[in-house]
């Protein structure tokens, strides 16, 4: 009888060392925000949300292999605005699990100021009414800290490195990885020669489409992303010069497959 029962004992065995073994997928969701107000007002062309509306699609299609599902929103022209955009953050908030990603890009024009400290001119920003029309950057710090998953932030606006400024009440959340546009607060993020892109989200697309695998194995992982926009930045624009917070992570973890 022993006989028989040996190899049962060990089939069980090795069917609970395969599935403890697995690991599942994470989710990926994406927030996507582009608006020049400036063009907005003017009735001209919005730039930055053609940045919004690209980013969008890179990342369905070339990150699809490596997550079990992707959810993504798009705010562009006036949608953009505080309400909806804290709306989207809230929705991270509500559905990114531990194991999950958030990924969110946001293409505006931006600024610092004296009381309030960095700011995001998003649609329907009213200068009578400052304080309750404007997106502020710890406002988006604090949200982002209540997202259960990581963040990985990319923030394409002037003065963005003004975001990475921290105080005891508000310091930079474990779980958010920042890509600025640019380092110092005074430090403008620029358009492309073409002016349908700007520089840093252009930098993102190309490394993401795959010439960011610099070691040629098929995938471009967060870390690869980083280097290339810290080559191609000051490429595109030489005054411009990326800035990071970068939490304790595995950054050779893949992000896109192209």
């Amino acid at each position: 009888m022993q006989s028989f029962l040996k190899p049962a004992v060990c089939v069980l065995v090795f069917m609970a060392c395969s599935f403890a073994g697995a690991v599942e997928q994470p989710i990926l969701y994406v927030l996507s925000v582009g608006v020049d107000a400036h063009a907005l007002k003017e009735g001209k062309k919005d730039d930055y949300g053609h940045d919004a509306k690209v980013m969008q699609k890179v990342l369905k299609e070339k990150c699809a292999p490596l997550f079990k599902e992707i959810h993504s929103k798009l705010l562009t022209g006036e949608n953009a605005n505080k309400e909806n955009i804290i709306k989207g953050l809230t929705w991270l908030k509500n559905n990114v699990g531990t194991n999950d990603v958030a990924f969110v890009l946001i293409s505006a024009h931006g600024a610092m100021g004296k009381k309030n400290g960095f700011w995001i001119e998003n649609a329907g920003r009213d200068l009578k009414n400052h304080k309750d029309t404007t997106l502020f950057g710890n406002d988006i710090k604090k949200m982002m800290g209540e997202i259960s998953g990581r963040v990985y932030f990319y923030l394409d606006t002037c003065a963005a490195g003004a975001i990475l400024i921290t105080t005891p009440n508000n310091p930079i959340p474990p779980n958010v990885y920042i890509v600025c546009a640019c380092q110092a607060k005074e430090e403008a993020a620029t358009m492309g020669t073409k002016r349908n892109w700007s520089v840093l989200s252009k930098a993102m697309a190309e490394g993401m489409l795959g010439k960011a695998d610099f070691n040629h194995d098929g995938t471009v992982t967060l870390g690869e992303l980083e280097a290339y926009i810290k080559m191609r930045t000051p490429q595109l624009n030489g005054g411009q010069h990326p800035a990071f917070a970068k939490p304790k992570w595995n950054y050779s973890v893949p992000l896109t497959k192209p």
